[in-house]
């Protein structure tokens, strides 16, 4: 596994992990309107000011990006694994 800052080029890939990550998953935890409200929030425009920040980093695997997370100083405001990765524990990758 490969641990990065994101870069500008990366934000398509970025963006689409989350909201596949939202809209896979959010549904079995919350009501239409919250998954939209994340959905929303987690916007291309969003994604790409954090990436400009420096705060978004990427997680890649067999040079596929597999999760994201965005974190300024001790905050952590967007954190997403592709669900086929989730819940994985004690497996050989």
């Amino acid at each position: 596994m490969e641990y990065f800052r994101a870069k500008k080029e990366d934000l398509e890939q970025v963006y689409q992990l989350v909201q596949d990550t939202i809209q896979t998953i959010y549904p079995q935890y919350y009501p239409h309107k919250i998954v939209d409200f994340f959905s929303n929030l987690h916007s291309k425009e969003n994604i790409a000011a954090d990436i400009e920040s420096g705060y978004v980093r990427v997680l890649f695997l067999n040079n596929c990006l597999i999760g994201t997370g965005t974190f300024s100083e001790n905050h952590i405001s967007r954190l997403f694994v592709l669900p086929n990765f989730q819940k994985i524990r004690h497996k050989k990758l």
